[in-house]
């Protein structure tokens, strides 16, 4: 119900007020792009707990579509970056990638092939597990900073490194 049909991506922002509300008027539907990759895990933990395979099934086409989201997001480094004109999941700064946003791509790809492998699309399943085999070491080569021995948060639209100020996922 909350997920841009054209594009897999996840409303952010949603309140109480929602359904009295024409968001369309706001630029806060859909500004941060990490709540796709959250839907994923998400549901995978949805699943692992519930075992409720119908509901997965009847979602897929939902969970697919999101996933093609998150994969729209990577660049050539493997690693998803965010558009100009969006949001990760640090509102303060405007980033280029981020940390957190690596990581849930890491989570999201896991849950993904659970997805997957649980209604049947195995090439799919196997896909997103080799995704989940690369990221570590992508993520630790673009994040941690050897010199200073602590991760990266992330990078600004110019390229310079966010040190770790101990908040965020990392803290």
């Amino acid at each position: 119900k909350y997920q841009d049909q054209q594009t897999g991506m996840i409303w952010h922002e949603l309140s109480q007020s929602a359904a009295f509300l024409d968001w369309k008027n706001y630029p806060y539907m859909y500004l941060h792009v990490d709540l796709s990759f959250q839907f994923l895990s998400t549901f995978a933990e949805y699943y692992s707990v519930t075992g409720d395979l119908p509901f997965v099934q009847a979602h897929w086409n939902s969970i697919q579509s999101a996933h093609q989201y998150c994969v729209s997001l990577l660049e050539k480094d493997g690693l998803p970056h965010i558009p100009s004109e969006k949001r990760g999941e640090r509102e303060q700064e405007a980033l280029s990638d981020e940390l957190a946003l690596s990581v849930n791509w890491l989570t999201a790809s896991q849950a993904f092939a659970t997805l997957a492998a649980a209604t049947d699309h195995t090439d799919l399943a196997n896909q997103a597990r080799a995704t989940v085999q690369q990221l570590g070491p992508l993520i630790a080569k673009r994040y941690w900073d050897e010199t200073a021995q602590s991760w990266i948060t992330g990078y600004s639209r110019s390229g310079a490194p966010l040190p770790n100020r101990g908040i965020g996922p990392v803290g």
